[in-house]
């Protein structure tokens, strides 16, 4: 019990100690189902490393997504299948479903949120990363130099992206893009529990009418003006 409590209130202090100013900037990239915020990442991540190198920072700057599902899968002592299956809702209808797969390795809701929570906030520990979609955005809520990035667009602009993405059938394409956005939905409710969207989101931008050049200096100039860069 007594090295419990001494852990405990040396990583109360240690957070204490780590005022604003002493973090590094992260961002947080949320999406509606296909309006496809990995190239969005991408294409950001190249620019801040471009903007860092020509002032002299050296800011190391990454962008990550699927990593937090392997680093998760990990910690859990898990395929990264049943992790996916979770972050992407894939083949389960709800999550008391998808721990039931575990089989005889039963992991509670709490213990895969927590791992999920943990994994996130050590990706940001060093700053300078950008983490598309896995709750990134609901975890870090609280962390002071985030900045939160939504993505939309009409459904049937994104019904037709995916479409075309996939070489489906408009009716195809639109009973899929549905599917996901309901099992997304499920994801995200897991995490967020009662914080309505309008408490996590700093920046919202429609992919229809915004191309991505425009959506990436128009966050790299916020960043700028928050002094985060």
């Amino acid at each position: 019990m007594d090295n419990f409590l001494i852990k405990y209130l040396s990583e109360r202090l240690q957070e204490k100690e780590e005022s604003p100013e002493s973090l590094n900037p992260v961002i947080t990239i949320s999406r509606e189902f296909g309006c496809w915020g990995n190239r969005i990442a991408e294409i950001l991540c190249q620019k801040l490393l471009e903007r860092s190198k020509v002032s002299g920072l050296n800011q190391p700057w990454k962008w990550i997504t699927r990593e937090i599902m392997e680093k998760s899968a990990l910690d859990l002592k898990v395929s990264p299948e049943y992790i996916s299956d979770i972050f992407n809702a894939k083949q389960k209808g709800t999550l008391a479903d998808i721990i039931l797969s575990f089989g005889s390795q039963y992991l509670s809701n709490e213990k895969i949120k927590a791992t999920i929570t943990n994994v996130v906030k050590s990706y940001c520990k060093d700053g300078y990363v950008i983490m598309v979609g896995r709750a990134s955005n609901i975890i870090l809520k609280d962390y002071p130099k985030a900045l939160h990035v939504k993505l939309f667009a009409p459904f049937e602009w994104r019904a037709e992206c995916y479409r075309e993405r996939q070489n489906l059938t408009v009716t195809q394409s639109r009973i899929q893009v549905k599917e996901m956005e309901k099992r997304r939905a499920e994801f995200l409710q897991f995490f967020r529990g009662s914080l309505h969207e309008d408490e996590i989101f700093d920046l919202c931008f429609n992919r229809k009418t915004i191309n991505e050049n425009e959506i990436v200096d128009t966050i790299i100039s916020i960043l700028e003006s928050k002094k985060y860069i």
